[in-house]
């Protein structure tokens, strides 16, 4: 049986819960849009050391629900020319859609594919990075792109591959390879990180994009810019957008 730490918290304090998380080795993380983080472990124990350290409102509960009855989210996403209509189920993975941080990293997509990419250009290589739900990746194939989407997660990829199916997308390859198995370079790549995870990806992510690709960082608290223009300093900032207390930046390989 798994386990769940329930956690109350504001949007200050949870990029600092999460990084704890992750150190007390939990194996996934949920935020809310009322900002309710779930942290799955494999026993009581660890669940309950991890919420020895943390400080707040939490409670460790046994994973008793029922996943056979999907938590389906429906995004209506309009383009310049389109209104795309997606189903995505992401009971036990990030990626609902509707989160700033995902919203964010939505117009951006929209806007790199619509404005930034040829019409009769090769269909671009799109990577998400840390794909969760698979929203993203999913939107940019719907977009006309050729999309790869990563997560360490393996309920994300099946969540995935499910949500690629419902969507009727054909041209996406979700698993769970890590930035070195790719032999290939990209016009897009999305991270909506945690920003202690994006410090150990950065270099990594920069390697893999082509001359004048596009970058997406999300998952960005506003407070936190400085740390993340330093990781992606090689990288020229485009612009940025920010929703709530969340920024994402669209940076070019130029």
């Amino acid at each position: 049986m798994s386990w769940h730490l329930i956690i109350r918290s504001n949007d200050v304090d949870k990029e600092i819960i999460c990084s704890q998380l992750w150190d007390s080795q939990t194996t996934g993380i949920l935020i809310d849009e009322d900002n309710k983080i779930t942290a799955g472990f494999e026993s009581k124990e660890l669940a309950e050391a991890a919420q020895n350290i943390l400080e707040g409102d939490s409670k460790v509960v046994p994973d008793n629900s029922d996943w056979s009855q999907p938590n389906i989210n429906h995004l209506n996403i309009q383009t310049e020319k389109e209104l795309i209509k997606l189903k995505i189920e992401s009971s036990r993975v990030f990626g609902h859609g509707k989160h700033p941080t995902t919203s964010l990293a939505i117009d951006y997509i929209i806007e790199v594919m619509t404005q930034n990419i040829k019409p009769d250009a090769a269909a671009p290589n799109f990577l998400d990075v840390g794909t969760g739900s698979g929203v993203l990746a999913i939107l940019a194939s719907k977009l006309g792109a050729t999309s790869f989407g990563i997560d360490n997660n393996p309920d994300a990829i099946k969540a995935a591959n499910i949500n690629a199916s419902v969507n009727n997308v054909k041209n996406i390859n979700f698993s769970l390879d890590d930035l070195e198995s790719f032999d290939i370079k990209f016009d897009l790549i999305v991270a909506n990180l945690l920003l202690p995870i994006q410090k150990e990806l950065a270099n990594k992510i920069t390697d893999l994009l082509k001359p004048n690709a596009n970058l997406i960082v999300s998952g960005i608290l506003q407070t936190q810019s400085k740390e993340i223009l330093s990781y992606y300093k090689t990288l020229k900032v485009v612009n940025f957008k920010d929703l709530d207390s969340w920024v994402t930046y669209k940076f070019t390989n130029k």
